[in-house]
């Protein structure tokens, strides 16, 4: 999972400053934590946020929960798919 960058297959700042992650799994936290971060940091100052789920597996709760609606910190947009 190490060598797999655990699932997180692309992240980057797509145009117009929107911030794009596509990750295969939620990894237990204290694996993914460190690469979660990095990811998270990554578009943290970006207009806008795509998550991209649509191949993931599922996982572990505690790790999903950043990409839940219902915690999204309001005024920044974001999109789950």
């Amino acid at each position: 999972m190490v060598k797999g960058n655990f699932a997180f297959d692309k992240v980057q700042r797509l145009p117009g400053n929107i911030g794009y992650e596509k990750f295969r799994l939620f990894a237990y936290p204290y694996l993914a934590a460190a690469t979660a971060s990095s990811a998270t940091d990554f578009v943290a100052n970006t207009d806008a946020l795509i998550i991209d789920l649509r191949d993931n597996a599922g996982g572990d709760p505690a790790t999903r929960r950043p990409c839940d609606p219902a915690t999204l910190q309001p005024g920044n947009p974001a999109m789950v798919a």
